[in-house]
């Protein structure tokens, strides 16, 4: 195989392993009631957000108050959705 065979296996098993984790983490929490702000925070976390989540990014991302942001993401830490990495930084609870 060529390098450049290499990188587009390489590239293809990334791609790969992001949709079968997201894919994973619906299915666990298929159950689970959640409004349309929180199901779209939780897909752009697990699509590769970057940088550190605050309820003012949020609130502009969801198009709602600060305060309404803080409530949702504070509601899927207490359901366990997502867990803090850091005291800001966020990430979906996959396992």
């Amino acid at each position: 195989m060529t390098p450049l065979t290499f990188a587009a296996v390489d590239q293809a098993q990334h791609t790969l392993n992001a949709v079968l984790t997201k894919a994973r983490f619906w299915q666990r929490w298929a159950a689970t009631p959640l409004n349309e702000r929180q199901a779209k925070l939780l897909n752009q976390l697990l699509d590769g957000f970057e940088g550190k989540l605050t309820s003012s990014k949020w609130a502009a991302t969801a198009k709602c108050s600060p305060d309404t942001a803080l409530r949702d993401t504070n509601d899927l830490l207490t359901r366990g959705l997502y867990v803090n990495r850091t005291r800001v930084d966020v990430a979906p609870a996959i396992s």
